[in-house]
């Protein structure tokens, strides 16, 4: 018997065209949580953005590309990127006009580029998000993911400044920056199964 079932979101539990929920797809997350069987929503979105699953009963969640880990209002795991690297990579993109969001428990960003439509797109297509999020109001959080918005030529030069960080590219103009390159979906997995003994 099963005894817990991990799931993607986007394209996944989430149409890849609009970001929605399929009725059929609620039914079966809920038969699952009746029968006992944990699930576990896996995700490279913020925690923040996860509020739709709970709604349905889900309690854990891996977000931020398996950098946070919760489950109800325990955090299992967390891998913080640096404040040397979110203040660097933050004044970089200032400089250069480039937006970047912050993933703590919320989701924001850093208030540049507001009013490009490769951004206003981007944002909708990876989160299904309509308006620009709110601006960070203090890098002092803990910070556990960062994506840079640049297209690929505008984004030669921060491969160039940063030659230590790992630019991971997921959308035409949406980089994960990362700092730790032990932080993945399947190295958080692998916490959970050790957090419930399975």
């Amino acid at each position: 018997m099963y005894k817990v079932v991990f799931f993607d979101v986007d394209g996944t539990l989430l149409s890849e065209i609009d970001r929605s929920m399929l009725a059929s797809t609620k039914d079966a997350i809920r038969r699952l949580i009746a029968k006992g069987i944990k699930i576990v929503v896996t995700t490279g979105r913020p925690y923040n953005l996860c509020s739709e699953f709970k709604d349905l009963g889900v309690d854990m969640f891996i977000s931020a590309n398996g950098a946070h880990i919760k489950c109800n209002d325990t955090v299992i795991h967390k891998s913080v990127l640096s404040s040397k690297i979110v203040h660097d990579i933050s004044n970089f993109a200032e400089v250069n006009g480039h937006g970047v969001s912050y993933f703590t428990e919320e989701f924001t960003m850093n208030g540049m580029a507001a009013e490009d439509e490769r951004m206003t797109k981007a944002l909708k297509e990876t989160l299904n998000l309509h308006k620009y999020p709110e601006k960070m109001k203090s890098l002092a959080e803990e910070i556990y993911c960062i994506c840079l918005y640049a297209d690929e030529t505008e984004a030669e030069k921060f491969l160039e400044r940063f030659p230590n960080l790992t630019f991971d590219r997921f959308h035409n103009y949406v980089m994960n920056v990362l700092e730790d390159s032990k932080v993945s979906k399947l190295t958080a997995i692998k916490k959970v199964l050790e957090h419930l003994n399975i």
